[in-house]
């Protein structure tokens, strides 16, 4: 199923056919970051690219994971980024790893942007905890649920307890989930 979504996708890419807005799923709770390090081997496919971490026509929005929510520095660095045409290859892309980091009121700022962007972009909402997203936001989505392969989808809990850890580094492993 993945291979055949990922080949949609990079030939979406290749015929420059891709939606605005894209929003994946895991079929399951994400704890290993599937869906990212998925879309981003996807694009880096589809360009050639060796890592579009930094690249200058993707913004992906990582720095966010420890935090609560997205601010407004987020939102302001977006804006930036779609204030020039892409550079390097045909469009440009927006990674946003944690979709319910989101605020309603970032996402109604930002609710144009995903309607109709001022520049060619395509922006990827990962919802790795599967969190119910607005649902003006969802409409104006493609939808993807991502089957997240067995090998990567083991809990936090079963990668902790096959060391059969003492209660210091259990506590200290659930705390920093």
């Amino acid at each position: 199923m993945n291979n055949t979504l990922r080949k949609f996708f990079i030939t979406k890419v290749k015929q420059q056919q891709l939606a605005h807005l894209y929003i994946l799923e895991p079929g399951h709770t994400d704890h290993k970051q599937y869906l990212q390090k998925w879309i981003y081997a996807v694009l880096e496919d589809a360009y050639a690219l060796n890592d579009i971490m930094n690249h200058q026509d993707f913004l992906i929005l990582d720095d966010a994971k420890e935090a609560k929510q997205y601010n407004i520095e987020h939102i302001s660095e977006i804006n930036q980024f779609i204030s020039n045409k892409a550079n390097q290859i045909d469009q440009k892309f927006l990674i946003i790893p944690y979709a319910h980091k989101l605020s309603p009121i970032h996402y109604n700022k930002l609710l144009k942007l995903f309607e109709e962007p001022p520049i060619k972009l395509t922006v990827f909402l990962l919802n790795p905890h599967k969190i119910k997203l607005l649902p003006t936001i969802n409409s104006r989505g493609q939808n993807i649920k991502l089957k997240i392969e067995q090998n990567n989808s083991t809990s936090f809990l079963a990668d902790i307890f096959k060391d059969d850890p003492s209660y210091t580094k259990f506590s200290k492993e659930v705390e920093k989930q």
